[in-house]
């Protein structure tokens, strides 16, 4: 019978490892995984009725129950689901049709949002998150096409409340003392970022913050534009001449037009706001997430400056999304560190599709978070690599904070994972071995096909049935 304290591993993370990150990562491998194995089959019970993808899905796969972590593999969503509405539907403003695809794919009823004046991305988002307990997640859509991820507002608060032991704790760290309230978050983009990140940055702030809206300090103010962020993209990815046809209102171009002006000075405005920032809040504990370029160019400047040790030592720098194709110094970690005045450097390891940050050791590898079940999968098959000794694969994983869509989708990555909890740094979890994350599609020439576990034909039904929608 199930155990209701159990339950809280998935239910509420936090409480059930009472806010400590050591905790988190100090159960055996055995009892982790018995542990998951509930939480899965929980999950599957109560949403294979209740989002219609997945019902799909599991019917045409003739799978009813699970009873191990392999049974699930041919039920994992590929990450293309997620991006599989008609692609045209955003150029035209097409919300309603948009509205149905997404249906498809959560266990709450979204037909009777309200979109009779929606006009824009935006509202779009925005109508969700007024009118449903939806509120998607939008990835940057660097590929041409945005991914929508169809998260609760409770599945966000549940995750949000795991922040303190993620984002401000090590192993081995008294929880009580590294996860106060008395920091500061400097965030060097928008204070709204659109879509899902929005209810993020205010969970940011009541749960690590002390729900103190003064300690968050970002560079801009203002909202980022989901609309703005998908044109950026079409400007970049279309040829001239297919450009001069794209139906982008006059009033988007004009907005766009800003944004351009604004990002060809942001150079500028970042100097002055790390430079405010480090006069505002010297001595004090701060966290502040980036990329290590960003990283980089803000000791640079500080360093130039005659800027050094700024802040407290147990403050926390997180960075995540590799280099970004930049060549860094030899000595960049050294010049982070000496105009911070951090003890240590961090890094994050997440996805649009996943309710995890998954956080780096002072080794270097990734330890993954204990309610996220990680399969790492054969690249050519799809077949499941041992769980033992360190294996290299494609990364797959089931959310299981995830309680109404489905938490499992195999991604483009390729990982390196040691099985045997035997990291130098005391944690007793799984982890990518120092921190190697790469995209297939990178190793294949630009392209990556991932084979669909189980029946192909089964996946197939699924697309169709997705891309399904009345007009």
């Amino acid at each position: 019978m199930q155990s209701k304290n159990n339950q809280k591993l998935w239910e509420d993370p936090a409480a059930y490892f009472a806010n400590s990150y050591t905790a988190a990562h100090s159960l055996g491998g055995n009892q982790l995984e018995a542990l998951q194995l509930e939480g899965l089959r929980q999950r599957f019970a109560e949403l294979r009725e209740n989002v219609p993808a997945l019902n799909v899905l599991a019917r045409a796969q003739g799978i009813t129950s699970i009873d191990s972590f392999n049974e699930v593999i041919p039920l994992l969503f590929l990450h293309s689901v997620y991006k599989s509405y008609r692609q045209e539907s955003l150029k035209t403003n097409e919300f309603g049709v948009l509205n149905q695809w997404l249906n498809k794919l959560t266990s709450h009823d979204l037909l009777g949002v309200r979109l009779e004046k929606t006009n824009r991305i935006d509202g779009w988002i925005n109508a969700l998150a007024d009118q449903s307990e939806v509120m998607p997640w939008v990835s940057s859509g660097t590929s041409g096409t945005m991914t929508f991820m169809p998260h609760s507002k409770a599945e966000m608060d549940r995750f949000a409340r795991t922040y303190p032991m993620t984002l401000l704790q090590d192993y081995g760290d008294d929880p009580e003392e590294a996860s106060s309230t008395d920091i500061h978050e400097i965030w060097p983009f928008y204070r709204r970022p659109g879509g899902g990140m929005n209810l993020d940055f205010d969970l940011r702030i009541k749960y690590m913050l002390g729900g103190d809206e003064g300690r968050f300090h970002p560079m801009y103010p203002a909202t980022n534009s989901l609309d703005i962020r998908y044109l950026q993209t079409q400007m970049r990815l279309a040829k001239l001449e297919e450009w001069d046809q794209m139906a982008f209102s006059p009033e988007l171009i004009e907005e766009n037009k800003r944004f351009e002006r604004e990002q060809a000075d942001m150079p500028n405005k970042l100097d002055g706001f790390l430079g405010q920032c480090s006069e505002v809040l010297k001595g004090k504990r701060i966290m502040m997430l980036g990329t290590w370029p960003l990283m980089y160019q803000m000791a640079k400047t500080g360093l130039a400056a005659g800027k050094e040790s700024v802040f407290a030592p147990n403050s926390r720098i997180l960075a995540g999304g590799g280099r970004k194709g930049t060549v860094l110094p030899d000595n960049w970690r050294d010049d982070v560190l000496r105009f911070t005045g951090a003890e240590k450097l961090g890094g994050l390891y997440g996805m649009t599709e996943v309710l995890a940050r998954h956080t780096q050791c002072a080794q270097g590898h990734i330890h993954l978070q204990p309610w996220v079940i990680t399969l790492l999968l054969d690249p050519e098959t799809s077949r499941p690599l041992p769980r033992e000794g360190r294996q290299t694969g494609r990364y797959a994983f089931y959310d299981l904070l995830a309680d109404s869509h489905w938490g499992g989708l195999i991604s483009g990555d390729r990982v390196t994972v040691d099985w045997e909890g035997t990291c130098s740094c005391g944690a007793s979890s799984a982890y990518i071995v120092d921190g190697e994350i790469g995209r297939y599609a990178d190793f294949r020439g630009g392209t990556d096909e991932i084979v669909p576990p189980g029946k192909d034909s089964a996946h197939a039904t699924v697309m169709n049935f997705l891309g399904d929608i009345a007009r």
